[in-house]
């Protein structure tokens, strides 16, 4: 019985062993083995109980008077009665060991039997005593020396009647013995034995019953304990099973069978023990109280099972259950012990933590969770007693233990946001710890599932592993990283309170556990997808990003944003990197480019560029915001805003931009490279200024194929004003003639481009200017002052082909005028007929003095410019419009058609110009042969139509002598310069196929009739002056004329 008792003290932890100990060596037997009933055959007793039916032991002594002396039997009387036959007796007088019990206890091998010599046996009968001076007696039975020498520390042991005296360093204990053997001649031997015991010199009973019974083959004990406390308790246990443990009240049940024939072994113990106080256990190391601890248990075989035992410790309830194995062999018990705590607040848990046991994660977790609760908390141990050692020893094996927590509050890092309502599960050993998380909140957000894990405990640093899996806002997660000691989003140009969108986000933290605590050792990532997000000013750029689908990476080394979004209003694909120890930022976007987007980086931006244009951007920067950017812009349906430049201008649809940041700003772009399909391109650079950031100077070079068009060089400001220089070899612009200047001075332009309001400077010098032909201007330099959309002075002097000198003969003025905020325009040339073929104006004039003369109200933005034109002396040459309108008539128009062309001596115009249409509200020209008078409308555009009318004078000269004459030529012609007879005309339709048509009784209408009877179609403005009349400004432009 020895290694049951023993299984019970291991249950508590070392709170108690061997509760029920009794019988000294009876109960050790049963613990070994079977009692060896051999002596049962043995001669005597054979012969007894064949012609007996019940044996009673009635007095046994044994004594000695110390270890060293010789073992001494005596006192036995057995008594025996055979049916209805006088009752015999036999006396065993004394026996004499022939060794000492010194010499008995220091075998090595444990006996298995002793012979007993010198015995006097009486036998009393009918007939007289029967004596035997010798008689030998075996007597079969095991012991083990080795509890005998270790565990009971015996002064004597005596037994005087019916009494039982084992003397013991302390109070003697006095058990009442009791035997019956009897056996029936139709049944098997059976015996039957009570003993019961009292501890004369304290508190505590003990009654032991032992049956045996040989028609089952078995034997059992049933051991009944109470009334004991720890002092009484300790005289009949080895003092080892107490050490450190006190109590009130012991009482218990023990249930012991062994069967002969299977040779299992079953056992049940249940009991209770009351004030428990343990200063010291193998477990817990720590002093513990159980108030009243039940338990319970059973044995089977070699195995055994302690129940539940249901206690409290310090008001918290408890249970605690083991199951082991006895190995006889190695002379062990291997346990396993299980801990189990219900409904623990977490400010008490380290009252039921036994300190020594998985010390790490118990300081870590009573120092880290606070609040809350357990719903159940739970502790298994392994462990092993070894007895086979000079002094008996506890080693525990493993250890491992399961914490269901809710609602508790769990911190991490001291800077860091706690985790609230945090329901887990928490599992560790003594060489890890895991905290697997279901649910919690943190700084606004919600934490769905994690695990916390601190891993080799056996290191000298061990290291805390977290992973949670999180959703909120984005700004909140930011602002989670932004604190110390990570301040993550600060150091990437991140801003919390600036940032928004739907967020599930992984976070992972990795640190060693140091003490003092190293912020540096962190290491921290955050995987986040966000939806909705919105980030302003993105990594320091001016950027604001918005309706972002993205995946945000976080990290120690670096961060990482990928994802859809809009960028300035533009939708958008974009991967950023930020690195954290360089600073080291490299982002890639690809956009569609707008000028509202493109003025967020460069507010001046929109000066060029109009229209839409997909937008490759890739940017590089360091720690001190000094990086490379390189954009690529498709440019096929974009347009330039200022200039109003159409693609099939000569645009490059492809822009290739390479610059540097300092500061966040952009400093310097060295290279500026547009291109396309046609081989058009333009290279340039770009300075910006060091302290607001914006562009001090833009250099553009645009060639075809190799061949430099045009450089310009743009300055924001200068004397007040931006300032654009333009200087070219020979370019092309033909549909700028087209493009309608009046749009850039409209309000809702200026309200959409700003910029266009701002005054800016222009200085053009290039060889030669043409317009979609080889006939060109030369040697032309422009100036012009433009403000909100309007040009407020233009001057322009340039050189026709067909000049004879190389001087500039044509010169171009708008200016303010004196009397007023009218803008005036005046255009004049000695090679009228070059210059309007060389604008595409009109290429069937040849010669001819040119001047004109324009106004146009600011005021009046929609309005056109109205003005009037002279022209001198020219020679109109093969004109098919006009051939048309001659062979409407028998004579004249000849000269059209021949090489010389017909010849026209002046040619005056009153027009209105618009966006629209070119409007001839009274025009004459007149030569030798022919004159006429027009007036109507000119859409512009290749298909725009034509609605003009007229009125042709066919020889010119003849048919106008009669308005010369005095007094009454006018009168009989109806006006100056009107012939006799005159043709009205019309023209209609598109450009390209205009219908011409002639009234024919118009030929025979005098003059003095059409005055009479005016048609609206024929009246023109009979004041001729108007366009002789030379300005009054007296301007510089005006004396230059003048003098050539």
């Amino acid at each position: 019985m020895k290694r049951f008792f023993n299984i019970l003290y291991f249950i508590v932890g070392g709170l108690f062993f061997f509760m029920v100990f009794t019988v000294g060596i009876l109960l050790f037997q049963l613990s070994r083995g079977p009692v060896n009933l051999d002596f049962l055959k043995s001669g005597v007793i054979e012969k007894i109980l064949t012609k007996s039916d019940t044996l009673d032991f009635e007095t046994l002594q044994l004594s000695w008077e110390s270890v060293k002396s010789p073992l001494r039997l005596e006192g036995l009387n057995i008594r025996y009665v055979q049916g209805h036959q006088k009752a015999r007796e036999a006396f065993l007088g004394k026996v004499q060991c022939n060794f000492a019990l010194k010499k008995l206890l220091q075998l090595k091998v444990v006996p298995e039997e002793i012979v007993i010599e010198g015995a006097q046996i009486t036998v009393r009968s009918f007939k007289g005593d029967v004596r035997e001076d010798r008689y030998k007696a075996d007597l079969s039975f095991k012991i083990i020396n080795d509890f005998l020498k270790k565990a009971v520390n015996l002064k004597s042991v005596l037994v005087t009647g019916s009494t039982l005296e084992i003397r013991s360093q302390k109070t003697p204990i006095i058990f009442d013995l009791s035997a019956h053997i009897a056996r029936n001649p139709l049944s098997p031997v059976t015996i039957q034995g009570k003993v019961s015991a009292k501890n004369q010199g304290g508190k505590g009973d003990i009654i032991t019953d032992i049956t045996y019974r040989e028609s089952l083959g078995d034997i059992g004990v049933n051991i009944t304990l109470s009334g004991f406390d720890s002092d009484t308790f300790d005289d009949i246990v080895p003092e080892v099973f107490l050490q450190n443990l006190t109590f009130t009240d012991l009482s218990s049940t023990l249930s012991y069978h062994y069967s002969l024939k299977t040779g299992e072994h079953v056992a049940y113990l249940k009991g209770t023990l009351v004030n428990a106080d343990v200063t010291q256990s193998a477990y817990w190391n720590a002093p513990l109280l159980f108030p009243k601890l039940a338990f319970e248990g059973d044995l089977k075989g070699k195995q055994f099972t302690i129940k539940e035992l249901e206690t409290s410790v310090q008001g918290i309830p408890m249970s605690i259950s083991t199951r082991g194995i006895i190995d006889e062999e190695t002379d062990q018990v291997h346990l396993e012990t299980h801990v189990t705590v219900q409904k623990i607040p977490f400010k008490d848990l380290e009252k039921v933590w036994p300190k020594g046991a998985a010390d790490p994660a118990r300081k870590w977790i009573t120092e880290n969770i606070t609040q809350g609760l357990s719903p159940k908390a739970s502790l298994i141990m392994k462990s092993h007693f070894d007895f086979s050692a000079q002094n008996p020893f506890f080693t525990l094996g493993s250890l491992s233990g399961v914490i269901e927590i809710k609602n508790a509050v769990l911190g991490y890092v001291e800077t860091m946001p706690k985790v609230n309502n945090l329901t887990a599960t928490a599992r560790f050993d003594k060489n890890q710890f895991d905290i697997h998380i279901k649910s919690g909140e943190t700084h606004d957000l919600k934490i769905s599932s994690g695990d916390l894990f601190i891993g080799r405990f056996s290191d000298k640093v061990p290291s805390l592993a977290l992973e949670v899996d999180i959703t909120g806002d984005l700004g909140n997660v930011l602002s989670l990283i932004d604190h110390k000691p990570l301040e993550y989003a600060k150091d990437y140009g991140l801003n919390p309170k600036t940032s928004t969108g739907q967020t599930q986000a992984k976070l992972k933290m990795k640190f060693p556990l140091l003490s003092p605590f190293e912020t540096n050792k962190i290491e921290t990532t955050v995987n986040a997808k966000v939806t909705g997000a919105t980030l302003k000013d993105l990594a320091g750029l001016n950027v604001l990003l918005s309706k972002g689908d993205l995946d945000i990476n976080v990290g120690a080394e670096q961060v990482s944003v990928t994802g859809h979004a809009f960028l300035n209003g533009e939708e958008s694909r974009l991967f950023l990197t930020h690195q954290a120890k360089s600073k080291a930022l490299d982002l890639k976007v690809q956009t569609r480019l707008t000028p509202v987007s493109l003025s967020k980086l460069w507010h001046e931006s929109g000066l060029f560029f109009k229209g839409t244009a997909p937008l490759s951007l890739h940017y590089q920067g360091d720690a001190k915001k000094r990086g490379a950017l390189a954009l690529t812009i498709d440019l096929k349906d974009a347009e330039v805003n200022t200039l109003v430049y159409k693609k099939d201008f000569g645009i490059p649809s492809t822009l290739l931009l390479n610059g540097h940041y300092e500061q966040g700003r952009l400093r310097h772009i060295e290279k500026i490279f547009f291109t396309d399909e046609t081989h058009r391109a333009i290279d340039g650079s770009a300075e910006f200024s060091s302290k607001e950031g914006d562009l001090s100077a833009l250099n553009l070079v645009w060639s075809h194929k190799g061949k430099e068009i045009l450089r310009a060089t743009y300055l924001p400001r200068k004397n007040g004003a931006r300032f654009l220089d333009l200087k070219a070899g020979q370019i092309d612009l033909k549909n700028f003639t087209d493009t309608d200047l009046t749009a850039l001075s409209h309000p809702k332009h200026l309200e959409e481009h700003p910029v266009d309001a701002e005054p800016i400077r222009v200085q053009f010098e290039a060889q030669k200017v043409v317009f979609g032909r080889e006939l060109g201007l030369l040697n032309n330099k422009l100036t012009l002052f433009l403000e909100k959309g309007l040009i407020q002075n233009l001057s322009y002097t340039g050189l026709t082909e067909e000049a004879s000198q190389e001087k500039r003969d044509v010169f171009a003025q708008i200016y303010q005028t004196k009397k007023g905020a009218l803008r005036k325009l005046r255009i004049q040339t000695e090679q009228g007929g070059a210059f309007l073929r060389a604008l595409d104006i009109f290429e069937n004039i040849r010669g001819g003095k040119l001047k004109i003369i324009a106004y146009h109200d600011p005021a009046f933005r929609k309005e056109e410019w109205v003005g009037k034109m002279k022209v001198r002396d020219f020679t109109l040459l093969k004109a098919p419009l006009l051939t048309r309108i001659f062979s409407l008539f028998p004579t004249g128009g000849a000269e059209l058609t021949s090489g010389k062309g017909m010849k026209f001596k002046l040619m005056k115009m009153r027009f209105g110009a618009s966006s629209k249409a070119f409007r001839i509200h009274a025009s004459r020209a007149h030569g030798i042969s022919v004159g006429f008078n027009l007036s109507g409308e000119i859409e512009k555009g290749d298909k725009g139509r034509l609605n003009l009318q007229g009125t042709m004078i066919p020889l010119y000269v003849v048919n106008t002598l009669v308005s010369k004459i005095p007094l009454i030529g006018e009168v009989i012609s109806g006006g100056k310069n009107e012939g006799l007879f005159s043709v009205a005309f019309y023209i209609a339709g598109q450009k390209d196929k205009p219908e011409i048509s002639a009234n024919p009784f118009s030929i025979i209408t005098p003059g003095i009739t059409r005055q009479l009877f005016p048609s609206q179609e024929t009246s023109l403005t009979r004041d001729d002056n108007w366009i002789d009349e030379e300005d009054t400004d007296g301007d510089v432009f005006d004396q230059e004329f003048n003098e050539r």
